[in-house]
Order: structure tokens, then C-alpha cells, then sequence
């Protein structure tokens, strides 16, 4: 029996913006993971050996989406009944995406199938309804697929699932649908409305409370992805794909990337594999494609707008690779060890913790670097795959499945985590060694001191410059710094009268004042002069969220000092003077107020930074943008 898409009674007005949606808008990284870590239960549940995953992008004619005449009819009265009051930017955009969509006669899909335990009434009300969660143990997401993190992904907002699941040893297919609109009054009984959420469901169901009111009819858009299932398994399709919001569309490099970051434990112990088609290319991510897949992002020392920095998953696949297995000591967990070798450089020791073979952290409390100071280091990868320890990680999650939450757990089940961690943590510190003291690094010009006596290092006589010098090198010494006359470990042949002489102001430094940064990926070129100094940057920046843009940008350039929030007092970077910047839409020169910023209009291209000071070396420079508004457009 074909089902219908169905709006249902509202119960409350309901508009089109849905932050569950909007914070992950064009982010492949939580939409994939979410999928891939619904299919890899739904497979464990199964107890298949390995979770196969098909991810399938095609376009196909819009007319093919089942309940599209009724979507669009509520569509249209969401619309009308919205622009009567004032609608927030989000509302307009996703408003405008979707008749996008609805004026095309093709419409992309993304396509998700595996090999899981399938679908049947109970797992579908868990997807259909948020916090209805059919999992049998505690924790955000539900069985076999997503729910509203795949809808990040839409551009229609609306999602179909199909699913074959075995019913008293018959197979038997499950059949539904969800689109999130808006809210909108009901033309047929004055004073209700219609609920912005719609549902697939077989002609006569009026409500989700009902019985049996999934059809057992795939509709052709899911055929053929539901007859590619040998066993039990579930499809969902994403309708109105937008790529991710990648315009170079390497949307197959995405899929892949992000499967081998969050999921390496479950590929290189060949309990996941995930295959990729989009009718052009193909690809597939197992063991043998990993180093592949990863290597391009071996050198990523930072996690922007990611959860995981490449260098780290790239050292993790290391682990599996050339390491060593240990008992963990924890039942139900397993380690894999890698002491790094000499020529590697000095890097913290790296212990990250899967559970199921899916990447949790790397800042477990108890395995933090900071826990192995005194270590030779390492990398490790925690394999936590059922017992106590296990439960207790599920429950502290989360609903994204990553890091632990101290307050999900609860005082006493926290201790005992950490207990259970610090067992772990003894067992790398004695696979690890202990650092010998002679190879402990000591930088040059350090004072050491030996012997058994604890000795505290001398004071140096501040140092004070001369004044005793004309007017002119007094304001050189005040302003650069530089002693124009005897050196302060000097006699002075004019000794001041007063013992306590006032001592002038180190020279200050440079600092924009503070803004909240704007999400955006830029890469650097430093350009050099004739002399061979750098004096510009070739700068490509690309907005990574639209969301609430300021009219202005300030764009700051810095040199790291090099330490960071390990250090007892961390040096602060230095901020570099600029003269100019151009943009693509004109350019902006220094102000009389501040060298250290220039506001600019946000916008995609390319920048060209001048700075006021060339500099030999530009090797760690980094540009940083940050919110302004017009009527403070200077730092």
C-alpha cells in the first residue's frame, strides 16, 4: 500500500528555522558521522562481522518524491501564513532554498544503505520523534540511521527511510518519511493549525499513536536501493542534497575523509567498510585505502572547524599499523601501543579512545598528555568494546557521541570512570618507559644547578638606562628600548642623589583589542621583496558560515610566540603593524587609531595585506578575522 506524506494537527505554532538543522547547515563532519555511527550499531545489533555502508548520490526527477503535491501545499500555506509578521534571515534563507529546489525538474539525493539490523514501528517512532530513542543501552541518537542531523544535508528538509527487517522470521519491509516546514492555520476548522512537521505514512493513519501505520510499499525512489539488500538492512535518503555547501563538489572526498577519521578504529579492525558512488566516480574506504585517505591531512596540527586535527588521526593509523597490543588491565578493553621513534620529533604522547571502533576523544581524563610528562612518548589507541567502562562512556557522550560529560554521569559513576582510566593509564606509562634524565631537553643559556641542595636563582639588577644622556637619546631609550649610553653593569660616574630614581616603561606592546572570531578557512602566500624580506600576503579566505554576518571584518596578522596554555605564563603572540589591505571589494589603509587591524566588508576571494614592517621569515604567520560593526571599524 503507497504512502502518503501527512501534516498532522499542531499543537503549537511552529516556524521555519530549527536550530538542530541550522547549527550543523553544511557541515559534512556530523552529518556523516551520524549516519556511519547509526549504521555501525545497527550491523553490531545485527551481529554481522562487518557493517557495510553504501553511500549513493544520484539525481532524479522531482516528480518521483512521494507526497510531493502534498508538500507542496503546505509549503505554500507555511509561506503565505510567515510573511505576515517580520521573518528573521534564517527563515528567508531556508525559504529560498527550498523553492530552489521545488522549481527544478531534477533534484539530487544522497542515498545511505547498510546491512543493519533493518527497520520496524518502534525503531521508525524513534526516528520520527525526537528523544524516542529505541537503543538499549542510554545515549543520543537512534537505530540503523540519523534523524535530525541528516536533515542538515536537505535543502528540502525532507527525509525517507526504508528498512527490511525480519518479523517472526519473515522479512518484511517498513516504510516512512519527515519533512520539518513550518506551522500553519488549518483551512477546515477555524482555530487550530497544521504542525509544520509532516510524516509518511499508509492512506487512513491520522496519527503516530496508531498501529501498524507504516506501508509496507516502497515507493520507486527507494526500490531499487531496498532490493540491493540481501538480508536486513535500512536506506535513507536525503532528498534535495546540497553537497555539503562545497562548490568544487568534491562531495565524494568528503564522505570518504570523514569516514576514515571518526571511524579508523572500525575500518583497520575491518569491522567497517564504506563504498561511495556518484554515477561519475567511485571509492571505497577499508584498511587498504586508509594511509590513502589520510595522508593528504598527516600535517593538520590544528582541528578547525573539525573535531580532529589530521596529524592525530594520521599518528592513530600508525598505531594500528606498526604497533604492538596490550592488556589493558579493564575488562572489554583493549590497547594498541606505538612508542615514536627518535626522529619524529618531540610531540606530546596521543592516546585516543574509540568506543566501537567510532573516535570519542583525545582528552579522556586520566590519558591527557599532560598525564605522561614524564614518559618517553608514544601514541595509543583505547579500544573500549563492551564491560563496565563501556557503559560508562555511553552514558557520558553525549547526544553527538563524542567527548565525556562529567555531568551525565554524576559525582560517584564519574570516580569510578576515572578509576577505571587510571588503570589504563598506568599500563602506557609502564609499556612507555620513564624518560631518562639525561635526555631530558634543556634549552641553551638555561642556569642548571646540581648537588642535593635546592637553590633558588639569583635575581638580576633590573635593568635601567642611562639618562644621564642629551634629551634626544632619552626619548630613543624611552621609546625603542635601546641603551644609547654606558651599560647598566657600569659605574656610574654621576650617581643620582636619589636611591629609588623613577625607571622608565618597557616598550609596549602591540595589541588589537579583543572580538569574537568569524568561522572561515584561509590559506596564506607570503610574498618577498627585492630584498628578499617578506612585505606582503597573499591571502584566500572562504566563509565557512553565512549565518548572521557583520558588516565589517577586522583581519589581524601574528606571529605565535610559541608557547601555549601548558605554560605557567604563556607568552602572548605578536601582532604585526599593517599599512593596507585590498579586498574584493576595494581597499582599506591603516588608521591614525591602530596599525595592528583594518576592518573590512566580509566576502570570498582573495586579500593582499601589506604589512608597515617587512619580515625575513613569515613560515608561522597567521591572519585571524574577527566581528566589527561599522561604527567601530578601527581596533
Amino acid at each position: 500500500m503507497d504512502a502518503e506524506l501527512k501534516f498532522l494537527p499542531a499543537e503549537a505554532p511552529q516556524g521555519f528555522s530549527t536550530l538542530a538543522m541550522a547549527q550543523w547547515d553544511g557541515k559534512p563532519e556530523p552529518i556523516v558521522r551520524e549516519l556511519l555511527q547509526n549504521c555501525l550499531d545497527a550491523a553490531r545489533e545485527a551481529d554481522r562481522e562487518q557493517a557495510e555502508v553504501m553511500f549513493t548520490i544520484a539525481d532524479r526527477p522531482l516528480k518521483s518524491l512521494p507526497g510531493l503535491q502534498a508538500y507542496r501545499t503546505a509549503f505554500e500555506a507555511a509561506v503565505k501564513e510567515r510573511s505576515a509578521g517580520p521573518q528573521p534571515a534564517g527563515e528567508k534563507r531556508t525559504i529560498e532554498r527550498i523553492r530552489n529546489v521545488l522549481d527544478r525538474e531534477q533534484t539530487r539525493l544522497l542515498f545511505c544503505r547498510d546491512n543493519g539490523i533493518g527497520l520496524n514501528d518502534q525503531v521508525l517512532d524513534g526516528l520520527l520523534t525526537e528523544g524516542n530513542s529505541t537503543k538499549t543501552t542510554i545515549g543520543g541518537g537512534t537505530t540503523g540511521v540519523g534523524h535530525l542531523t541528516a536533515f542538515a544535508a536537505s535543502d528540502l528538509r525532507y527525509v525517507l527511510y526504508a528498512g527490511r527487517s525480519r518479523s517472526g522470521g519473515d522479512l518484511r519491509d517498513y516504510i516512512s518519511g519527515h519533512a520539518v516546514l513550518a506551522s500553519h492555520k488549518s483551512p477546515k476548522k477555524r482555530g487550530s493549525g497544521i504542525s509544520g512537521n509532516g510524516y509518511l505514512l499508509r492512506p487512513g493513519a491520522g496519527s503516530l499513536f496508531e498501529d501498524a501505520k507504516y506501508s509496507d510499499t516502497a515507493p520507486p525512489i527507494l526500490r531499487e536501493q531496498l532490493d540491493s539488500l540481501t538480508d536486513t538492512g535500512s536506506v535513507i535518503c536525503i532528498t534535495g542534497f546540497n553537497d555539503f555547501r562545497d562548490e568544487r563538489k568534491k562531495v565524494v572526498e568528503s564522505l570518504q575523509r570523514v569516514s576514515a577519521i571518526h571511524f579508523l578504529a572500525a575500518i583497520a579492525m575491518g569491522k567497517m567498510v564504506v563504498h561511495i558512488d556518484n554515477g561519475r566516480d567511485t571509492a571505497i574506504v577499508d584498511k587498504s585505502t586508509l594511509p590513502t585517505i589520510l595522508l593528504p591531512i598527516s600535517n593538520q596540527r590544528r582541528a578547525r572547524n573539525v573535531f580532529i586535527a589530521g596529524q592525530q588521526v594520521y599518528r592513530a593509523w600508525r598505531v594500528f599499523d606498526q604497533g604492538e597490543t596490550l592488556e589493558s588491565g579493564v575488562d572489554g578493553v583493549v590497547i594498541r601501543f606505538r612508542r615514536r621513534t627518535d626522529d619524529e620529533g618531540h610531540e606530546s604522547s596521543r592516546v585516543q579512545l574509540y568506543r566501537d571502533g567510532m573516535w570519542i576523544t583525545n582528552k579522556a581524563p586520566e590519558l591527557e598528555y599532560s598525564d605522561f610528562a614524564g614518559n618517553l612518548p608514544f601514541d595509543a589507541v583505547v579500544l573500549v568494546e563492551e564491560g563496565k567502562l563501556y557503559d560508562l562512556i555511553r552514558n557520558a557522550e553525549g547526544p553527538e557521541h563524542r567527548g565525556l560529560d562529567r555531568e551525565r554521569l554524576g559525582p560517584n559513576r564519574w570516580a569510578e570512570l576515572r578509576r577505571l582510566l587510571g588503570i589504563v593509564r598506568d599500563r602506557l606509562r609502564e609499556a612507555a618507559g620513564t624518560m631518562e634524565r639525561e635526555k631530558t631537553f634543556t634549552p641553551d643559556n638555561f642556569a642548571t644547578f646540581s648537588g642535593d641542595t635546592l637553590r633558588a636563582a639569583e635575581p638580576m639588577r633590573p635593568y635601567r638606562p642611562r639618562l644621564s644622556v642629551g634629551a634626544a637619546d632619552t626619548a630613543t631609550v624611552l621609546q625603542t628600548g635601546e641603551d644609547t649610553g654606558d651599560r647598566p653593569d657600569d659605574p656610574d660616574p654621576n650617581p643620582s642623589p636619589n636611591p629609588n630614581p623613577p625607571q622608565p616603561s618597557p616598550p609596549r606592546r602591540l595589541q588589537p583589542k579583543p572580538g569574537n572570531g568569524v568561522p572561515m578557512r584561509t590559506s596564506i602566500a607570503p610574498q618577498r621583496n627585492a630584498a628578499g624580506e617578506v612585505d606582503t600576503l597573499r591571502v584566500q579566505w572562504k566563509l565557512t558560515e553565512r549565518d548572521n554576518l557583520p558588516d565589517l571584518v577586522g583581519v589581524r596578522v601574528r606571529l605565535p610566540s610559541g608557547s601555549d596554555a601548558t605554560c605557567d605564563r604563556p607568552l602572548p603572540p605578536e601582532w604585526l603593524p599593517l599599512a593596507a589591505i585590498e579586498h574584493p571589494k576595494g581597499k582599506e589603509k591603516a588608521s591614525g587609531k591602530s596599525t595592528t587591524e583594518i576592518s573590512i566588508p566580509p566576502a570570498d576571494g582573495h586579500l593582499t595585506i601589506t604589512l608597515a614592517e617587512p619580515l625575513p621569515d613569515a613560515s608561522a604567520i597567521e591572519v585571524d578575522v574577527v566581528r566589527r560593526r561599522q561604527e567601530s571599524d578601527d581596533a
